[in-house]
């Protein structure tokens, strides 16, 4: 995305073609190459008043150094230029320079260029030749508003690449744009009336809040902090925080599901009920969606002065309801907790509260202390628990979750039902027959005993740990 918005919005010169174009100009001569390449690609040009705002120039920048005594600095000049990706370096200095300065120059493929003339007056006929004339302009700025409005790039590096130049929320310096929008300054090169006008765009963009952006990227970071180990979800925090996700805060999270559908129609599903949700104007202070773990997560932040998130999971179960009829969704609820690893308990909590949902359940279910054992519930989610996962059902997991699955849920409703072929039928909507093949089956690969009381107990609880 970001190699095609600088094709899009920045000018194609190389050193060369701009050199021809400038010398082709009556009346201008006088400009020399006193090393390095000409084939870079010049994107834009920037009038500098010392060498210390080279570093400060953006790649592809073809700059323009007042000053004609650089002396022992030039070497320095040109390495800061290397460094920073300029395109080109214009100096007015003597044309016979140094041989150091010509090998940094050729091997940091940095064209050095000279001239006599006005170097001001220089300036502005390459900027005018790299921005084109009012049409090329304008084509420029319909395809900034374009990408600021898909939203599929920030709007500051839309502008960067725009402009030409870095656009930053600090301070504006000489020389700079600076666009208030809120509590944030943004500013950037400010040479033309277009760059002014992308500017005020990427605010109008931040201020509105129509870039999605962030959403978009909260979303992603929350689904993948609800599958990375617990040990690693600390390492997720400075990202979220980058984000604007409250990590620190105090989270609960609403797991929401359809209770039939399967395969392309259930993600198809999945899909639309994320965007329904983020469309939904609530109260919360915070919400973020994502789909993960085949259901859809909703993460509530709590505020002081907002009404407690728990209170709005009925509200999002019927709004998905109404739009997307007939599909038995189902909403759990976790419990409040604190910081990333409170999201991935919350998240757990919420699953099983899912689970233990009757099949035409209309409310959402509640993970809290009279509803669900809370001390099972916690020994399903531990390391423990998924240790005994791996060593006592590892001759399943290796069929494949696809094969798997239907062993280990078949052999979790016999146990459940004290040996009961009938009962676990009937629990998992299956015929009798099928349920006591898959058992079969089930323990003929686990080379199980049955009968066992202590296998039975080892494997209920291994079952039940897969599933949480």
């Amino acid at each position: 995305m970001r190699t095609q918005l600088a094709n899009s919005l920045c000018s194609k010169h190389t050193v060369r073609m701009l050199l021809s174009e400038l010398l082709a100009t009556p009346g201008l001569a006088g400009i020399s190459v006193l090393a390095g390449p000409t084939e870079g690609s010049a994107r834009s040009a920037r009038l500098l008043r010392t060498a210390e705002e080279i570093t400060r120039c953006s790649p592809g920048t073809l700059a323009v150094l007042l000053g004609p005594h650089l002396g022992h600095r030039l070497d320095l000049a040109l390495r800061d230029a290397v460094r920073a990706g300029l395109a080109a370096l214009l100096v007015e200095t003597d044309a016979a320079i140094p041989v150091t300065a010509q090998r940094i120059a050729e091997r940091g493929e940095l064209c050095l260029l000279h001239t006599p003339r006005d170097p001001v007056e220089l300036f502005l006929i390459m900027r005018d030749a790299l921005l084109g004339d009012a049409t090329a302009a304008l084509s420029r700025l319909d395809t900034a508003a374009r990408a600021l409005r898909s939203g599929e790039a920030d709007p500051l590096e839309i502008a960067a690449q725009a402009i030409g130049e870095p656009v930053r929320h600090d301070g504006a310096t000489a020389g700079e744009c600076t666009v208030t929008f809120g509590e944030n300054r943004l500013s950037g090169g400010a040479d033309t009336p277009f760059s002014r006008i992308v500017l005020s765009l990427a605010a109008a963009v931040h201020a509105a809040g129509v870039s999605t952006i962030s959403a978009r990227s909260r979303g992603g970071l929350l689904a993948e902090l609800l599958s990375a180990p617990a040990e690693h979800a600390l390492s997720l925090a400075a990202r979220a925080r980058a984000l604007g996700l409250a990590i620190d805060g105090t989270h609960t999270v609403a797991r929401i599901e359809p209770s039939a559908s399967t395969g392309t129609e259930r993600y198809r599903l999945l899909a639309t009920a994320e965007r329904e949700i983020q469309g939904l104007d609530h109260p919360c202070a915070q919400r973020t969606t994502c789909t993960a773990d085949d259901a859809v997560h909703v993460l509530l932040t709590e505020h002081h002065d907002r009404p407690e998130p728990r209170s709005h999971a009925g509200q999002l179960l019927d709004h998905i309801r109404t739009r997307l009829p007939g599909h038995g969704f189902r909403c759990g609820v976790g419990t409040a907790h604190q910081g990333p690893r409170g999201i991935q308990a919350s998240a757990r909590e919420a699953r099983g509260a899912v689970q233990r949902l009757e099949p035409d359940a209309t409310a959402p279910g509640y993970y809290d202390a009279a509803g669900l054992d809370r001390m099972l519930f916690d020994w399903y989610s531990s390391t423990p628990a998924r240790e005994a996962v791996t060593e006592l059902l590892g001759p399943l997991l290796c069929l494949g979750a696809h094969k798997a699955e239907p062993l280990i849920a078949a052999l979790q409703s016999y146990l459940d039902h004290n040996g009961s072929p009938s009962n676990a039928a009937a629990a998992l909507h299956l015929h009798r027959n099928a349920v006591s093949q898959r058992v079969r089956r089930a323990g003929e690969l686990l080379a199980a005993d049955l009968d066992d009381p202590e296998q039975r107990l080892r494997l209920q609880l291994a079952c039940r740990a897969y599933f949480a």
